[in-house]
């Protein structure tokens, strides 16, 4: 049985969130901070449309890499909001703050890639 109702929200937030990333850079596509909230807009629309391709795999094999795409999304979306944010505070940014960052970014994908975050996707009754 497949809960279709479950595959709404996350095809909303790619639309939305797509959407939204647009608007932005139409406004401005000049400033920094612009450029990077539209790059934290697309990863959380990266981030609903993997969990929708998630949801809607076949088998177990293709969920696994779904889900192992998702993590390096998520933190791409998380670092990128931190960079974002510490913009927006008008602190001055230095650079082994950015290099933890997204050295954290390249870390997750790495470990995520190679199997070491998630190890298997089990079926359960709403999906995997």
């Amino acid at each position: 049985m497949h809960t279709y109702w479950l595959l709404v929200p996350p095809i909303v937030s790619f639309t939305i969130s797509f959407t939204l990333a647009i608007l932005v850079l139409v406004r401005n596509y000049q400033k920094n901070t612009y450029r990077l909230f539209s790059v934290f807009l697309i990863g959380a629309g990266l981030w609903g449309l993997i969990i929708f391709a998630f949801r809607v795999s076949p088998d177990v094999a293709q969920a696994k890499n779904w889900i192992q795409t998702l993590q390096p999304a998520s933190v791409l979306t998380t670092s990128v909001f931190l960079h974002f944010s510490l913009l927006q505070t008008r602190r001055r940014v230095k650079w082994w703050m950015l290099t933890i960052i997204y050295g954290l970014l390249i870390v997750i994908t790495y470990l995520s890639f190679a199997g070491y975050i998630v190890k298997e996707v089990t079926t359960d009754i709403w999906g995997y």
